[in-house]
């Protein structure tokens, strides 16, 4: 909730009407993969206000969290355009894709973009199973 205030607190602009939801249960996180995600996320929101709601107006974000023993799935959804059609996040060279996709492996899972959906979807994993992999 604190990093959704303060991210659009620093880039709604006057007159827009962004809509903010998420379905995320209270689970704690340790710091090494804390940190990590809300950099990513700090990043995703930071796109949909520069990009997706660009020219004001009206707009939703939607963000899911689910968990099954130690694993999660982040999905996260704007109401804007999308990426557009065809769109490699492979060989993708902004900072921004570079640095979330290298955020996400850092946490044992992925990043990518769901193109028929329009969603983000982050894969990952915390200590303890990072701690597993071999």
């Amino acid at each position: 909730d604190e990093l959704m205030r303060q991210v659009t607190m620093l880039f709604k602009k006057p007159g827009q009407e962004i809509v903010l939801t998420h379905d995320v249960t209270n689970k704690l996180l340790d710091i090494d993969t804390a940190v990590p995600l809300g950099l990513i996320m700090n990043e995703l929101m930071t796109n949909s206000y520069k990009y997706a709601f660009g020219d004001g107006g009206k707009g939703s974000i939607n963000i899911h969290v689910s968990e099954l023993d130690g694993n999660y799935t982040l999905t996260y959804r704007d109401s804007g355009p999308g990426l557009p059609a065809g769109f490699d996040m492979s060989r993708s060279t902004t900072l921004g894709q570079v640095v979330m996709s290298s955020l996400s492996k850092q946490l044992g899972g992925s990043f990518n973009y769901n193109e028929p959906t329009k969603e983000f979807v982050v894969t990952f994993k915390d200590i303890t199973q990072r701690k597993m992999i071999v």
